[in-house]
């Protein structure tokens, strides 16, 4: 007898440039669930506490939900994560973080240790409903974790909704770079930024909101007197200065670097930290529309994995940790956090460097590099997941309400 539900139907790989159209329940299940498994077998992490209580914003996707498995796992943390991502419908899919959430806690039902809120991190609503959660749930917090990448932001006091652009600072910026439909090199030029561009990235992506929810939490009484922040950056190799680290973006993480200086100090008083920790340069929907990052992306991984100091997701957050909780309370003490250590070894930069320098326009990029590239992409959304039968129907309405 043939199903006639017309939600259930097989969910193909359909991307726009490095937009990912569709997201694949079992594909992202069967990643948390390897995720889970790994960080589960993993010595356990010391320095963050036992049986941690943690706030991540931005838990559902990357780094965010590789810390919140990380810490549930390795440490039996009980978490609280906020996302915004699209719930399924009778059209379409569910986002890729809404269905790595709903596996999350199917792996995890019953034990009333992990909460999910969907939506805008930037509002007082989400901050009052999170603060209630904890005040009902935890009492208190010990360790928050930042990792937000967002194209806009709406002032929670005056309204104003500003919005975020990649673009360099002072100069035009022309860089080669590697378009995920098929692997051919092109060339991606920027105008600089205006003043006003570069005031509003900072609104959005620099510390200000940070600030907000630290004030709100303290005022509200659900931080540990040793409440550990970190705040999720990156900086990248100086090929990717003009257009990041010396653009929009990387002024705006120099804001919220010095708006973690200023919460360190005062966190320490009470024996806290808070750090910004430097990331490795890693696949993300976010990073791969940075010009000359996608390109930079694959050749970087393949050397890695060459030099054996390769770490996927899971791999680089768990040393995140590892290091954060090495970490010592201090007012006068850097706030960086450098996880990119490896990434930007001389050894490591001189070969990328090499290796880049034939590549040109035009050129297609060796399917090696290439493939690897769009695994990882993919592989994001629940797609090219190894086990996975993707001619198989499955419901678009899966997940549509998480096991709590």
């Amino acid at each position: 007898m043939t199903d006639t539900n017309p939600n259930i139907r097989v969910i193909p790989a359909k991307t726009k440039g490095f937009i990912s159209i569709n997201s694949h329940p079992t594909g992202c299940a069967k990643v948390v669930t390897e995720w889970s498994e790994r960080a589960k077998s993993k010595p356990t992490l010391t320095g963050l506490g036992t049986n941690p209580k943690a706030l991540i914003l931005g838990g559902s996707t990357g780094y965010g939900l590789a810390t919140r498995v990380v810490l549930t796992e390795n440490l039996n943390a009980s978490t609280i994560s906020v996302g915004f991502d699209g719930a399924a419908s009778e059209s379409r899919p569910a986002g890729a973080g809404w269905y790595n959430t709903y596996a999350f806690h199917n792996r995890h039902k019953g034990d009333g240790k992990h909460f999910s809120l969907n939506g805008d991190a930037f509002s007082n609503e989400t901050r009052e409903s999170v603060v209630k959660l904890i005040k009902e749930k935890f009492g208190k917090i010990g360790v928050f974790v930042y990792s937000i990448a967002s194209p806009r932001r709406k002032d929670p006091t005056t309204g104003t909704v500003y919005s975020s652009v990649l673009k360099p600072v002072g100069a035009p910026y022309s860089g080669l770079t590697v378009e995920l439909d098929g692997g051919k090199l092109s060339m991606a030029s920027l105008q600089p930024a205006n003043e006003e561009e570069i005031a509003n990235t900072s609104k959005v992506m620099g510390g200000e909101d940070l600030v907000l929810w630290i004030e709100y939490l303290k005022s509200q009484g659900v931080v540990e007197d040793n409440l550990k922040v970190v705040a999720y950056t990156y900086e990248g190799p100086q090929l990717s200065w003009p257009v990041y680290k010396d653009g929009t973006i990387g002024k705006a993480k120099d804001d919220v670097k010095a708006k973690c200086v200023g919460i360190n100090a005062d966190l320490s008083k009470t024996g806290g930290l808070a750090r910004v920790a430097y990331l490795q340069a890693t696949v993300t929907q976010a990073s791969l529309a940075i010009p000359t990052v996608p390109l930079y992306v694959s050749i970087y991984s393949k050397i890695m994995k060459e030099q054996g100091l390769f770490e996927d997701n899971l791999d680089h957050i768990y040393r995140t940790l590892q290091l954060l909780g090495q970490e010592k309370s201090g007012s006068d003490t850097s706030v960086s956090l450098r996880v990119d250590d490896r990434e930007l070894q001389p050894k490591i930069q001189s070969v990328v460097t090499e290796r880049m320098k034939p590549l040109q326009a035009g050129m297609v990029l060796d399917d090696t590099h290439f493939s690897a590239l769009r695994n990882a992409f993919l592989n994001l959304f629940g797609f090219e997941v190894a086990g996975i039968d993707y001619t198989q129907p499955v419901d678009t309405l899966f997940g549509k309400e998480w096991p709590l």
